[in-house]
């Protein structure tokens, strides 16, 4: 037996064939364009989105060589919305997160609401980017558009319908429109009626991997697949990354380091933990009635490693590409074993969590005739898990608490980083075997809906593999505990000098 895990992101689309022991069968990954044209607007054709993924899903299945795959479930990220006429066709580019489109409505949202309400049903503290502000642009900008609307999906879900599947969403999905109250999983009657549209336009919302149809058969027969695959639904990207790195429950939280630098703990309650306004961080309904996520982030992540590696390390990376190594391994060899008293504020591209401020900068700050390029590079590594560690004690003081961080992404890679992370954060830190935790995840996801697993507990026992396992270094804490008491006032200090 086989799944398929479709993840669908901003500017590509990937699909992995894993077989029943979770091991990587095939791969295939195509990218699309983002569209702007015009500044602050950001959008994608999703005709253009649907047709990456038949290609992705048909290579993978031709590589795959085999005729046993049992079930397809697809991820993707949140907020934007495709908007369908009656017979089923496209009737406009789809708005983005980045689009900063919604925001006059946003506002005026907010104050018909207020901001307490909204969290208090939504999990959401408003913002432009979410899916309500931008249907009431359309509805007050493109009103020609939501009049010859018939029906509205978030983006995994218009994937798994033009498969063949029904008009369904998953609750994680929904919970990234401001219109869904995450406490009884149905759409906020309220915010439908005042942003101006019916709620039958929407999608029925159900729970996380639930089966939502079965392939077309024309479809199947034009990707070169079976019959009989079941459609899942992954639901959002960050939900179903956790899922895939073995976060199943309270005190463990999945660390997502990419270009973004991701923390997903989960955790348990009966009603949503407003709490965890006061530091912006969302309320996502998980994997059963009681269960939740939240998602605390940093804008740089990798990023900043790559703007050091191209903008002061390009001999390092040209050496390692004379070598055929990575640039990442090459600078971590170099850089010196102890804590550096450098502090670096990694707001490169404004803040994520728990400031949201777009107009933060970055800094680096302890610079002496002594210092090193490697003792920066090593610098900015503490500098982000500082950051992160920032993050963690918001979410413990929000009642959310985190014994380990279960790390994927490209970041996972380096040892050294991982180590350091521990030290700083004195939590466990576990690398997986498996980078693309999303597709993974949504192998789980597929494995328990065809009945080859009979929980995500047993999917996890057979598909999660753990790689390594840092432990925090006592000799470090000292000198770091020291380092994040003065971090943690860099942020006030820098933004009264800049702003």
């Amino acid at each position: 037996m086989a799944v398929a895990g479709v993840d669908i992101g901003t500017t590509g689309a990937k699909c992995t064939v894993f077989d029943d022991s979770g091991n990587v069968r095939s791969y295939a990954y195509s990218e699309y364009d983002l569209i702007s044209s015009l500044p602050g607007c950001y959008e994608l054709d999703l005709n253009a989105v649907r047709d990456a993924v038949k290609k992705v899903i048909s290579e993978a299945a031709h590589k795959y060589k085999s005729n046993d795959i049992q079930a397809i479930c697809v991820t993707s990220f949140g907020e934007t919305v495709v908007m369908l006429d009656s017979k089923g066709q496209i009737l406009c580019n789809s708005m983005i997160y980045m689009d900063k489109r919604g925001a006059e409505q946003c506002g005026r949202i907010e104050a018909h609401f207020t901001k307490e309400k909204i969290s208090e049903v939504t999990g959401l503290l408003p913002h432009a980017m979410y899916t309500a502000a931008k249907i009431m642009w359309l509805e007050e900008n493109r009103h020609d558009i939501i009049e010859r609307t018939q029906k509205i999906f978030f983006v995994a879900d218009y994937i798994l319908y033009t498969l063949g599947a029904g008009h369904y969403t998953d609750y994680s999905l929904a919970s990234r429109s401001m219109a869904f109250d995450v406490a009884r999983k149905s759409w906020w009657a309220d915010m439908l009626d005042y942003i101006g549209i019916s709620g039958d336009l929407l999608p029925q919302p159900v729970p996380t991997g639930s089966v939502v149809g079965i392939i077309n058969p024309s479809i199947a027969l034009e990707l070169g697949l079976p019959k009989d695959i079941k459609l899942i639904i992954g639901g959002h990207d960050q939900v179903v990354n956790a899922l895939g790195a073995g976060v199943l429950e309270t005190g463990k939280a999945m660390n997502g380091i990419g270009t973004v630098d991701c923390i997903t703990p989960a955790f348990y309650m009966e009603q949503v933990n407003t709490a965890l306004a006061k530091y912006n961080f969302p309320c996502v309904p998980y994997i059963n009635d009681n269960m939740y996520v939240t998602y605390a982030f940093s804008m740089s992540g990798g990023s900043l490693l790559k703007w050091f590696r191209d903008n002061l390390a390009r001999d390092v990376a040209a050496a390692a590409k004379g070598l055929g190594e990575n640039a990442y391994a090459m600078l971590d060899r170099q850089m010196p074993s102890e804590p550096t008293d450098i502090l670096v504020l990694p707001h490169f591209a404004g803040t994520g969590t728990p400031y949201m401020d777009v107009f933060s900068k970055g800094a680096i700050v302890g610079l002496t005739f002594s210092v090193s390029r490697e003792q920066i590079y090593r610098a900015i590594l503490e500098g982000e898990a500082y950051e992160m560690k920032f993050n963690i004690e918001c979410l413990e003081d929000s009642g959310v608490v985190i014994n380990e961080l279960r790390t994927v992404g490209g970041g996972s890679k380096s040892d050294i980083w991982m180590q350091i992370r521990a030290d700083i954060m004195n939590k466990q830190v576990v690398c997986l075997s498996v980078e693309e935790a999303g597709t993974l995840g949504s192998a789980m996801l597929a494995g328990v809906a065809t009945g080859h697993f009979g929980s995500l507990e047993e999917a996890r026992e057979a598909l999660v593999k753990v790689k390594k396992v840092f432990y925090p270094n006592p000799a470090n804490m000292e000198a770091y505990t020291e380092n994040y008491r003065k971090y943690k006032k860099l942020y006030k200090n820098v933004k009264d000098v800049i702003s």
